[in-house]
């Protein structure tokens, strides 16, 4: 299980502050806070500095890295959304599929967090 946190300020004081805390995923949340890309870019560089884990390089380079230690997290904001859990983790790919047997994993630890 993956421990991180969720960016939601652009201010560099809280990307500095998260990215020095080691947690193992940091997201810089554009889309539920009022980033842009110069603020987007600092909160990054700010996160790296501090030492959290950066992406870069060529894009098609990091494609098949990427793709093999894919994570997939489901943001659950409302208690009644757990009753739709299986519908929210639900992935259309076959049984041998990495990313349906990391939606699998997610999906059971999720349940297990409430036994």
């Amino acid at each position: 299980m993956l421990a991180g946190s969720f960016l939601k300020t652009p201010t560099l004081d809280g990307a500095e502050i998260l990215g020095g805390l080691g947690f193992d995923v940091l997201i810089v949340d554009e889309e539920h806070s009022p980033f842009d890309r110069q603020s987007t870019d600092a909160a990054l560089f700010a996160a790296r500095a501090m030492g959290a884990a950066g992406y870069g390089g060529r894009m098609w380079d990091c494609i098949a890295p990427a793709d093999a230690g894919t994570t997939i997290g489901a943001q659950i904001e409302d208690p009644e959304a757990l009753d739709e859990i299986d519908a929210i983790a639900f992935v259309h790919a076959s049984d041998q599929d990495p990313m349906k047997q990391a939606a699998a994993k997610a999906l059971a630890d999720l349940r297990n967090l409430g036994a």
